[in-house]
């Protein structure tokens, strides 16, 4: 199936560098972290991230993440499609958060022709990269069968080892 556009969604684990999000146009929904009784949007706004993790050394208990409310999916979702584009929605792995499941809720408000909901089956880089990789297909070939292949590709080819501290 071939589009004029295809657009991107993640969310903020996916670690895009912000001059990648900008080039392929892809929109970031934040996570949520939680820690000292309150909960911050992952958004380097509500949270940054630096001074974040510079302060994690020692705190206790440990801070906890949480998966955005489905309305926050709808909105970017909404927004994007106001574009006329497939919507590809490459999401943090369904067995780390509910992140997925945030979002395939929200999609349901499109028709299922409109957007493909990929679970990245990972976090970090080894969701970014298929993002990224997905865009740049997106951008060469405009076809939706083709974006899926790279994402898959991607996806299946990257191992994330990852150490909580």
């Amino acid at each position: 199936m071939t589009f004029k556009k295809i657009r991107f969604i993640t969310d903020s684990t996916a670690d895009i560098p912000e001059s990648l999000l900008e080039k392929h146009q892809i929109t970031v929904v934040p996570v949520f972290v939680n820690y000292d009784g309150s909960s911050f949007a992952d958004d380097e706004q509500e949270l940054h991230r630096e001074a974040y993790y510079n302060k994690q050394q020692n705190r206790r208990p440990c801070p906890t993440t949480a998966a955005m409310p489905p309305r926050l999916c709808e909105k970017a979702i909404m927004q994007v499609a106001e574009e006329g584009v497939h919507i590809f929605i490459v999401t943090v792995s369904a067995k780390l958060s509910g992140v997925y499941n945030a979002f395939r809720l929200a999609a349901q408000k499109l028709p299922s022709d409109r957007y493909t909901l990929i679970d990245s089956l990972s976090t970090t880089t080894g969701l970014g990269w298929p993002v990224v990789i997905g865009a740049e297909t997106a951008e060469r070939t405009g076809d939706v069968q083709q974006v899926i292949d790279a994402i898959t590709r991607v996806r299946d080819a990257t191992r994330v080892y990852a150490a909580l501290g």
